[in-house]
């Protein structure tokens, strides 16, 4: 199984990085047409990967983003405002994905590595990398890999179970 998830991502360019609520979501490859559901056509990445446990982006010794950004307000909230990290566009999340531009460049994933205990890490093309880290003992799930482009089948962590 796990060579599975190397080879669904090796390779492939990343085409968005984005957030629900305080999930991140990185989609690969192409944009391709899939039904869901309620049988309506959707526009999905190739690949996705859904991550809910923490992760950060870093390029050499600096971190880029991390998981906990979602829940820091970004500046344009002022000191004694209310923040809601879940309203869109005020977190330090939000602000940053824009300025690095990352759903805008060509980064490719060169290698992917998974440990023992189902961290992944996504080497990059420019020098970036995404790791995330498993902080759970309990099973609950921490990422999935959704290969909306052959199967619409999943791989999720823990267990490296298809779904």
């Amino acid at each position: 199984m796990k060579e599975k998830v190397l080879k669904l991502l090796e390779g492939k360019t990343v085409h968005s990085i984005g957030r629900t609520g305080s999930m991140l979501w990185i989609g690969f490859g192409q944009q391709i047409w899939v039904k869901d559901h309620e049988e309506n056509l959707i526009e999905k990445p190739q690949i996705e990967l859904n991550l809910q446990c923490p992760w950060r982006i870093r390029k050499n010794n600096n971190i880029l983003l991390a998981s906990n950004d979602i829940f820091e307000p970004n500046t344009k909230i002022k000191k004694g405002e209310v923040f809601n990290w879940e309203e869109k566009g005020t977190s330090c999340f939000d602000t940053k994905i824009e300025e690095l531009d990352l759903n805008r460049s060509n980064m490719k994933v060169t290698q992917v590595k998974i440990s023992k205990t189902e961290e992944i890490k996504i080497y990059l093309s420019e020098g970036n990398l995404l790791e995330t880290f498993i902080d759970t003992s309990t099973g609950i799930e921490c990422w999935r890999i959704i290969d909306w482009g052959i199967s619409g089948k999943s791989i999720i962590s823990p267990g490296l179970r298809e779904e």
